[in-house]
């Protein structure tokens, strides 16, 4: 197995731990807006009926850039729950 040295900083970093975190960076969004329209439902409420509020959309704290945050897709999948 290759290992990649980060000089510097002091310990290795292996490839197929940073692939790990990068599926899991992927599935997080995946998981949250499951977890929403379960919430929704076990109060009876279909994603269409309901309000939801998305709070702190930006990628990283104390700042404005919203292009690489995983919010995106999150509201994009709940908005396409919503005309079901």
């Amino acid at each position: 197995m290759k290992t990649l040295t980060v000089i510097g900083l002091g310990y290795i970093c292996l490839p197929t731990a940073v692939v790990f975190a990068r599926r899991i960076n992927e599935y997080v969004p995946r998981h949250t807006e499951g977890i929403i329209v379960k919430a929704l439902r076990s109060t009876g409420l279909d994603v269409k009926d309901a309000k939801v509020a998305i709070l702190g959309a930006a990628y990283k704290g104390g700042i404005n850039d919203t292009r690489e945050s995983p919010t995106k897709y999150i509201v994009r999948e709940l908005l396409e729950k919503e005309q079901e």
